[in-house]
Parts: structure tokens; sequence; C-alpha cells
């Protein structure tokens, strides 16, 4: 699987004129999650340890490969994207501004934080992707449209909602720093 995997990062590597490492070894924090990609370190972890679902590792190396395009040339892609690509907003409320090529850390609360991380621009996008790439290369199944489906908000949240949270991160993540 490693090597399917490696050929996959190469050619969407030169396919798109970008660079960055794959690492199998999850960083501190995210060892159960099944992927990510992390711009300190220009660097996508990707989980296989974690599942043994070929489907579900490679929609995420799929999703992560797009999120490292988003970081790298985000000219291609819509304000939307652009504007949000810089903040993280996690099911527990943490949330994350990157400001100098480093997250910045802050909490908040009163949110239905899954909705809004799943109604994320650059998150659509990096579904839409995963299942677009998986659905061309490996063919439609039940396991396919689940694992999208359920990366799909359940209400998106509108762009104005959005942008409210981006403003409560930049108040709290400039009292931290």
């Amino acid at each position: 699987m490693k090597s399917e995997i490696n050929k996959i990062v190469d050619e969407f590597k030169k396919q798109n004129s970008i660079d960055f490492e794959l690492s199998f070894v999850m960083p501190k924090g995210y060892e159960e999650a099944f992927g990510t990609y992390d711009v300190e370190v220009d660097t996508l972890f990707l989980n296989i340890n974690k599942n043994n679902d070929k489907i579900l590792i490679f929609y995420t190396l799929f999703h992560e490969l797009r999120h490292a395009l988003q970081y790298k040339k985000s000219e291609n892609f819509n304000l939307d994207i652009r504007q949000s690509i810089n903040y993280v907003i996690l099911y527990n409320g943490n949330c994350f501004k990157l400001k100098d090529n480093k997250w910045i850390e802050c909490h908040l609360e009163g949110f239905d934080f899954i909705n809004f991380y799943l109604s994320l621009p650059y998150e659509i996008d990096a579904n839409e992707f995963a299942y677009s790439e998986m659905k061309k290369r490996y063919g439609e199944s039940e396991t396919l449209i689940n694992i999208y489906n359920k990366n799909k908000p359940t209400n998106k949240e509108n762009n104005e909602e959005l942008k409210k949270i981006f403003a409560q991160i930049d108040e709290k993540t400039s009292e931290n720093h």
C-alpha cells in the first residue's frame, strides 16, 4: 500500500509543481487521526495503521493532498477558500489561526463546532476533491458515498456566520500573542 501511496503523492506533486514531505508517523496529538497536512512542517501525515479500510485511507490521502495544494497554491482557489484556509475549528472548540506560518491556538464555546468545521470552504473543497478522485480512480461504492456524506455539513453554515467565528478567533489569538 505504501508504494501505491508514494506513487500517487509523487504524481500529484509533479502535476502541481509543488513539494512537501510525506510521513506515515502521525505527529503528537494526532495519533488517532486518519491524516493531516501540517503547513508548519510542510508534511502530509497519513495514518495507515488507524484503519485497514483502503477506501478510507485513500480518501484521506486525496483530501490531505488537496489541503497541501490549497496552502501551496492558494492563488488558484476562490476567495472563500483563501480566506478560510488560515483558520481551523476543531470539534471540541479548540481553534487555530495561521500567523507567520505558525498556528496560534484559542478556545471558543457555544457553537456546533462539527458543523462549522465541515462548513469551512477549504474542507468542503477537499472533500469534493477526494470524492471525485476516488470515484474516478476506484469507482463509486457505498463505502465511498458514506465517507463523503459523513464529511459533509448537515446544515452548511453561510460565509457570514463563518466570518463571525473567524473574527472571534482573531480576537482571541491576538490576546494570546
